[in-house]
């Protein structure tokens, strides 16, 4: 199974590094995951220009998403309407055979002063949102899983960066994953300057894609 990722394409910010970027991938993927923040600021209408992107050198590649927090949560019922062919994973998971993949904006330690004032309810939007986690985690059966998730369900792969790790990652969530053993990959983004991007949680590798980080999608070849 070969896999193209990304996060934190921010477009229109780093749309055009992005499409360049595609130019050196020279195999078509089984699968392309966006792990969130896609487009900058809620500026949802270019999502069709990141498709329309990628379909031009990826034709026949299942895309898969997750939210981010730049896809503003009120809007989410009409990202998942009106942009559809993102394939938006919400806190839920789809079976590719061999592997489940799971998707989730995921939780953060601590909301930043921003979320508290525009998310009042966000601390008990995360406590849903981890219980729906945690619940998938023991519903599925032992086939490997991959986990997708915006915010970094590890401290580990944010180290670095000069935002305190709580508004970048969370404990709680990686004490979570660690107790599943058939998770082999871990996918998140939202941290753009970690300087160790990559670590081993118990048996599962987990990589930090930021395109901030890397400056093109990474593949992983499972």
């Amino acid at each position: 199974m070969l896999i193209v990722t990304s996060s934190d394409i921010h477009a229109p910010l780093r749309l055009k590094d992005f499409e360049v970027s595609l130019v050196n991938i020279e195999e078509e993927p089984d699968y392309i995951l966006l792990a969130g923040d896609i487009i900058d600021k809620n500026q949802h209408f270019y999502l069709k220009k990141v498709y329309t992107i990628i379909r031009s050198f990826f034709p026949n590649s299942k895309i898969y998403s997750v939210f981010g927090n730049n896809e503003y949560i009120e809007y989410r019922n009409m990202y998942k309407k009106e942009y559809e062919f993102m394939n938006w994973i919400d806190d839920s998971y789809v079976d590719l055979g061999d592997y489940y993949l799971i998707g989730t904006e995921g939780i953060l330690d601590l909301p930043t002063p921003w979320m508290r004032k525009n998310i009042p309810n966000i601390l008990e939007l995360w406590r849903i949102r981890f219980k729906s986690i945690e619940r998938l985690l023991k519903t599925l059966d032992d086939k490997p899983i991959i986990f997708l998730s915006h915010y970094a369900p590890t401290c580990k792969t944010v180290f670095g960066d000069p935002a305190p790790a709580s508004v970048l990652c969370s404990r709680k969530m990686e004490n979570l994953l660690l107790k599943c053993s058939n998770i082999r990959v871990i996918i998140h983004g939202h941290a753009h300057n970690a300087k160790i991007w990559n670590a081993k949680i118990d048996n599962a590798e987990a990589i930090n894609v930021s395109f901030y980080i890397h400056n093109k999608p990474l593949i992983i070849n499972l």
